[in-house]
């Protein structure tokens, strides 16, 4: 599995995680979202796509289907300036399913 760390969402989320020093932030829209996110699923060295949870909401039932069963690379949704919404995963349960191994507070 690739390390590469992929960001794809509105301008201030990708600007934000550049500057934190990511390189690979795609400033996308609603409209070319998905496209970015069948680019980055098709990078053989990608191991994590951060998706904007707005995107995903707008997507088509097959890419939803697509995200939710992916496991290389793991995709994390992070909700937009209007907060999480209520089909947002839960953080515990996006570790699990990415290494396999259920933490506990």
């Amino acid at each position: 599995m690739g390390n590469r760390i992929i960001v794809i969402g509105d301008h201030d989320m990708a600007l934000g995680f550049s500057l934190v020093g990511l390189r690979d932030c795609v400033s996308a829209t609603m409209q070319t979202s998905e496209a970015e996110l069948d680019r980055a699923f098709s990078a053989q060295d990608a191991g994590m796509i951060i998706l904007l949870e707005d995107f995903l909401q707008q997507m088509s039932q097959k890419m939803k289907r697509r995200v939710e069963a992916a496991t290389k690379p793991v995709v994390v949704t992070i909700p937009g300036k209007g907060g999480p919404s209520a089909q947002g995963g839960d953080l515990a349960q996006m570790i699990k399913k990415a290494i396999g191994v259920e933490l506990k507070a």
